[in-house]
């Protein structure tokens, strides 16, 4: 009979499994999944059956330190490409990201999905997640994505490799995403979601990553191992004294003329916006359009990984 644990680690992998991408032991612990029942996610007791599980080793394979589906080791290949790739887009995050720091209310600016996760393909876009200062969110996705705009950054249907994904602010007062999860199936979360949070990966921060991360406790109820992303210095974009001094002064002048600046940058980003976003508001948590959260995932694949998972660990009895 399959023990709890041994059901949180099965799933764990049928999840990474859905993205080609092999765990080692560590992240195993790291992104282990809690099922009702199981109350020790300790790494000794993880590891432990990792290696000495009968049900574990029937299930998995392990190759060259990574662990994965049994049948699937191949992936480890695939896992070791994509990091190439998306170390590469990281560098590319960075760049842009150097401009985006000095952009008066720019808080944090995050690298997120595949490309925070180390799992990006060739072909796609980087994904970037940015929280703005309370009551100038419009100001910051107007600068910003006339940045992207201006350089040519933006996918298009004939091009989206190594373009910049600008479609999910927040503001710094609203930083708990509780709300923005999907309601369960069944006794499955809005697991996609929950593993996103894991892979936001803070490039530039001015201290709300902390705030951030503390304020979503929440994901430990399924994540339980959830540990903080702390970048290495080279990977982080930090301004310098000179351009914080330049940041604040032009903060100064905006906070000045403040409720006309936001209400101006609101009503030209509305009159500029896609049928196929406004369309989709309010349906859903896909698409959101306020003053706290631009969120434009008009393509919201979390209920379809969601099933897909769902089905996997039905085929598995886990």
């Amino acid at each position: 009979m399959i023990t709890d644990t041994e059901k949180s680690i099965l799933r764990t992998l049928i999840f990474f499994d859905l993205f080609d991408h092999p765990l080692t032991a560590f992240e195993i612990w790291k992104y282990v999944q809690r099922v009702d029942g199981c109350h020790d996610y300790s790494f000794s007791t993880i590891f432990r059956e990792i290696h000495e599980s009968p049900l574990i080793a029937e299930k998995s394979e392990e190759c060259n330190g990574f662990y994965t589906l049994a049948g699937r080791g191949e992936v480890v290949g695939v896992r070791r490409e994509r990091t190439v790739y998306a170390d590469k887009k990281y560098a590319l995050a960075q760049k842009s990201t150097r401009v985006f720091a000095w952009f008066p209310f720019v808080r944090m600016v995050c690298v997120c999905n595949t490309v925070g996760l180390g799992a990006a393909k060739k072909g796609s876009d980087i994904d970037l997640f940015i929280v703005a200062r309370a009551r100038h969110l419009w100001l910051v996705r107007l600068l910003c994505t006339g940045y992207a705009h201006l350089r040519d950054l933006r996918p298009r249907e004939d091009a989206v490799r190594d373009t910049l994904c600008l479609s999910f602010y927040a503001s710094d007062d609203a930083l708990d995403f509780s709300i923005l999860a999907q309601p369960p199936l069944g006794e499955i979360p809005d697991i996609y979601f929950l593993y996103w949070m894991n892979w936001c990966v803070p490039i530039y921060d001015d201290g709300v990553y902390e705030v951030f991360f503390e304020s979503n406790v929440w994901v430990q109820h399924i994540l339980p191992n959830r540990i903080p992303y702390l970048p290495t210095p080279y990977r982080r974009v930090v301004l310098s004294r000179y351009g914080r001094v330049v940041k604040k002064v032009l903060e100064y002048i905006a906070v000045c003329f403040g409720p006309l600046i936001e209400s101006g940058a609101r009503s030209l980003q509305h009159a500029l916006m896609p049928r196929a976003i406004t369309d989709k508001q309010g349906k859903g948590t896909g698409v959101l359009i306020s003053d706290s959260f631009l969120k434009f995932h008009v393509s919201d694949r979390r209920r379809e990984i969601q099933g897909k998972f769902i089905r996997r660990c039905k085929a598995m009895n886990v």
